[in-house]
């Protein structure tokens, strides 16, 4: 039986499972989910415990769903490729050697199942108000003011759509490096142990996808 025919209502509840959850641990009765540590219920939910593993949803589904919805752009898909995660881990969480954080696991099945199906609707909206540094040097990513004139506040909107338009447009490895690191804020180590590469592969990754991100812009597309 999957973790999903488990409980079907799991995913589409989360916000009904509150620190008052219980799991049985032995016979002498229930000991609060909020109590156990995060290494604990990782131990249990590799032995089958579905519950401690609801735990760890309720713990890290936060940032999971946040990457999700980020990634895919609406709704529906965010809360598909959100519940593929946690059935994959789940699934997989014997192979979980604990090196990393669990959500950083947890990214890395994400983000393989993102790259895996490659969508191609996925809307981002990515603040480029700063430059960036790689080792290639300085990207300069002010594409925005903020006068805050009728005229340049509809202007902006048309910048942010023409700017959601080019992040979609982005080869999926490059779409997912900037997100991680504009919009859920990793740092080029995070993300380079969520893909499995090097810190410097993570900045040539982001340097060629805001590279290719100005032409597109500057092209008007």
């Amino acid at each position: 039986m999957s973790f999903l025919s488990y409980d079907t209502e799991i995913f589409a509840n989360l916000t009904d499972i509150d620190a008052k959850s219980k799991i049985i641990l032995d016979k002498s009765g229930y000991i609060e989910m909020k109590e156990i540590s995060e290494s604990k219920l990782i131990k249990l939910s590799k032995s089958g415990n579905k519950k401690a593993f609801v735990e760890l949803i309720r713990r890290t589904s936060p940032k999971i769903y946040s990457l999700c919805w980020r990634l895919t752009g609406n709704q529906q898909d965010s809360e598909d490729l959100f519940q593929e995660t946690y059935v994959k881990a789940f699934e997989s969480i014997k192979s979980f050697k604990g090196k990393s954080e669990f959500s950083t696991y947890l990214y890395r099945i994400a983000t393989n199942i993102f790259l895996n199906k490659k969508r191609k609707k996925a809307v981002f909206l990515v603040s480029m108000d700063n430059p960036v540094e790689t080792e290639d040097g300085e990207l300069q990513r002010q594409f925005f003011d903020d006068s805050p004139s009728v005229e340049e506040q509809m202007r902006r909107k048309r910048d942010i759509a023409l700017v959601e338009k080019a992040v979609n447009l982005l080869p999926p490895k490059l779409r997912f490096v900037i997100v991680l690191r504009f919009m859920e804020h990793k740092s080029y180590e995070e993300i380079g142990e969520i893909c499995k590469c090097s810190s410097g592969t993570v900045a040539s990754r982001i340097f060629r996808a805001l590279r290719k991100l100005k032409k597109l812009i500057e092209g008007r597309i």
